[in-house]
């Protein structure tokens, strides 16, 4: 049987028209993959370039701090020294926020280790305060799977949280048990607390809910909204507990059916 021109041109028409949306939407998925690809290259490339000038000039800042006598140039020098700090803790914010799209990077750690570590890194924080902490570690090692640095940023900003807004002299508690099969740990202070008016936002992304700590520390909005979803990440909840003007007490738990070493 053989075909006439139109009848072959309207079989064509018909096979473009069949295969053409398959092949456009394969087409624009990749450029989108590409486009994003170049985005999250430019986006930590223009965060690192930023990082570097901000870091040579509060290094600068240390320098001539040691050597100045007015009492007006060093109140400079601390202004300048709280913004570049503030925009170096955006900065690592939004690394940290493009980091927790990535696949995790899973290895085996003790809890006690990482709770340990994390009050490790916090101990020139917690000295320029005069705040102590009571840590109850579990009575035997438990090994979990995680992705550790993730992790240990999630929990160090829980605890930075809870210095920041600690009043100085204050304390802070820190319980790791296991009850059947759940890891629990929380996390209190006896601070200034949660205003209820701002409870419910305290984990988005760019939170409303930012304040300054009790020593005037500042806060990138992003810090709990990185925890709450790298603990979310780990097959894990986060909730906390806070009354204004009594403190605030944050609680992880996770599930060791999922992450258990």
């Amino acid at each position: 049987m053989f075909c006439t021109d139109s009848q072959e041109e309207i079989y064509l028409e018909k096979k473009i028209k069949k295969y053409s949306p398959v092949r456009s939407q394969k087409e624009d998925q990749l450029t989108k993959n590409t486009a994003f690809q170049a985005y999250e290259k430019l986006f930590q490339n223009v965060i690192h370039d930023l990082k570097n000038p901000i870091g040579n000039i509060l290094g600068v800042v240390y320098l001539l701090e040691t050597d100045l006598q007015r009492e007006e140039d060093k109140e400079l020098l601390e202004i300048i020294k709280k913004s570049c700090n503030n925009a170096l803790s955006i900065l690592n914010s939004l690394l940290e926020e493009q980091k927790n799209q990535e696949n995790l990077n899973l290895e085996k750690i003790s809890i006690n280790r990482l709770i340990k570590e994390c009050l490790t890194d916090v101990t020139g924080s917690l000295a320029l305060k005069n705040i102590g902490i009571k840590h109850q570690a579990l009575q035997h090692e438990l090994y979990i799977l995680s992705d550790i640095q993730m992790l240990k940023r999630a929990f160090l900003n829980i605890i930075t949280n809870a210095i920041k807004f600690s009043l100085p002299g204050g304390i802070i508690r820190i319980y790791s048990r296991i009850s059947g099969n759940k890891l629990h740990i929380s996390i209190e202070d006896k601070g200034i607390g949660i205003p209820e008016s701002q409870q419910d936002h305290i984990f988005e992304k760019f939170t409303s809910a930012q304040r300054t700590g009790t020593n005037g520390e500042t806060a990138s909005g992003l810090g709990l909204y990185f925890t709450r979803e790298s603990i979310l990440k780990h097959h894990g909840n986060i909730w906390f507990k806070s009354v204004e003007n009594e403190g605030s007490t944050f609680h992880v738990e996770f599930d060791l059916d999922q992450i258990g070493a």
